[in-house]
């Protein structure tokens, strides 16, 4: 696999590098990041590819809870057709990876990090084919060939004695599943929404399930298990479950829903 080069990046200049290799990834997009609070510039290179349906994404991050995953980011990652995210509270290393380059970097993909912190990354190009054909085992595969041009360019050295991609594909296999959605389904849900399903939000209000049911067909929120118009205005959603062969839908209701105004 032949190699561009090595390229040092900080500040502004990372930033462009960062939502470039977003932008251009083709067919996968790897973010091992700790911490996500996407700024306008991330969240605009996101959209751009939000239709592409052949388009995978997989993250990796510290934990899904809002103080290091930013509730807002975590919904425009979920509205992606093919986006798996896994949670490791062990995690400090920031990679961003696709098809043709890797960015190891010291920045988080989060907006206090982008403004007010000193940032420096190194990006290795790939010039004949992509990085990633099957991500888990490419990048274990290019991990010496990665761990000796670093060293070679950046070190003077022809050996490096520790390598820097080595538990990568590993490290995202064994971390706690959050989300995962393949073509619009969505197979595995941990993630903090914000939205309930009606026996948990029945729960909440302190009724009977099926006094909450009741309550939501009154309303016009749901009519014969279908969402309408209102529902949908109320932020009433429709939620796939697969699992092995079986596939069912429920919805799921904003945990702040209140029944008396909305009528």
């Amino acid at each position: 696999m032949a190699r561009d080069d090595v390229f040092f990046f900080t500040q502004n200049e990372l930033v462009n590098e960062l939502e470039k290799l977003i932008i251009e990834s083709k067919k996968e997009l790897w973010l091992f990041t700790p911490y996500i609070n996407l700024n306008q510039r991330f969240e605009y290179a996101l959209r751009k590819r939000i239709d592409s349906s052949n388009w995978k994404v997989k993250v990796l991050c510290r934990s899904v809870q809002e103080k290091d995953f930013a509730l807002k980011s975590q919904k425009l990652f979920c509205e992606l057709p093919n986006i798996e995210i896994r949670s490791n509270e062990n995690l400090h290393a920031k990679v961003y990876v696709n098809d043709f380059d890797i960015l190891i970097t010291s920045m988080n993909l989060y907006s206090h990090s982008i403004l007010h912190n000193i940032e420096f990354g190194v990006k290795i190009g790939y010039n004949n084919k992509g990085i990633i054909g099957n991500p888990i085992e490419s990048l274990g595969e290019i991990a010496t060939d990665t761990a000796d041009l670093i060293s070679r360019k950046l070190l003077g050295k022809t050996k490096i004695g520790v390598d820097p991609f080595k538990e990568l594909p590993h490290l995202f296999r064994i971390s706690k599943p959050e989300f995962k959605k393949e073509n619009g389904v969505i197979i595995e849900d941990n993630l903090p929404t914000g939205k309930l399903s009606a026996t948990k939000l029945s729960k909440k209000l302190g009724i009977s399930k099926s006094d909450f049911d009741q309550k939501i067909k009154s309303l016009g929120l749901v009519d014969d298990k279908v969402i309408t118009s209102k529902g949908k205005s109320a932020g009433l959603s429709m939620r796939v479950w697969k699992k092995e062969n079986e596939t069912s839908k429920y919805i799921v209701y904003p945990e702040d829903l209140d029944l008396d105004k909305s009528n």
